[in-house]
């Protein structure tokens, strides 16, 4: 009995190191259109980042699209679009949106491959996330 305790233990401190490595991203390894990384062009000609999210702006005006804890706080006029990519890590991504007056209308995770067009006009936004690409 006190074997099996212990295998048990064990097995749930393995569980628990995993869940605990598995969130540990990397903030600092994100970059955007804007914010692009620093390398040379043959690199940047055979890269394929795991973590590509396109964010769409489709409405009347600016947005803020920031990844908390990261360098990444950028302006999207409407028409225009952002990538927001990390070259390493290959997970949920959390999102926040902000309108001109940098109030947040968005704040949620997305797949490491979505697209999401944002529609609208500050105080009245809807957005559409299409995660068919991370299946």
């Amino acid at each position: 009995m006190k074997k099996q305790s212990i295998g048990l233990t064990a097995i749930a401190a393995l569980l628990a190191a995993n869940v605990a490595f598995a969130n540990n991203v990397d903030l600092n390894g994100y970059y955007s259109t804007q914010h692009p990384q620093t390398m040379s062009n043959s690199v940047k000609a055979t890269m394929f980042p795991p973590t590509d999210i396109t964010l769409i702006n489709g409405s009347s005006d600016i947005i803020f699209a920031v990844v908390p804890g990261s360098p990444i706080n950028d302006v999207i006029y409407p028409t225009k679009n952002d990538h927001i990519r990390h070259n390493t890590y290959a997970g949920l991504t959390r999102i926040m949106l902000k309108d001109p007056s940098n109030s947040v209308f968005f704040d949620n995770y997305l797949c490491r491959l979505a697209v999401m067009t944002v529609y609208g006009q500050p105080g009245n936004y809807q957005w559409n996330v299409d995660n068919e690409l991370c299946n």
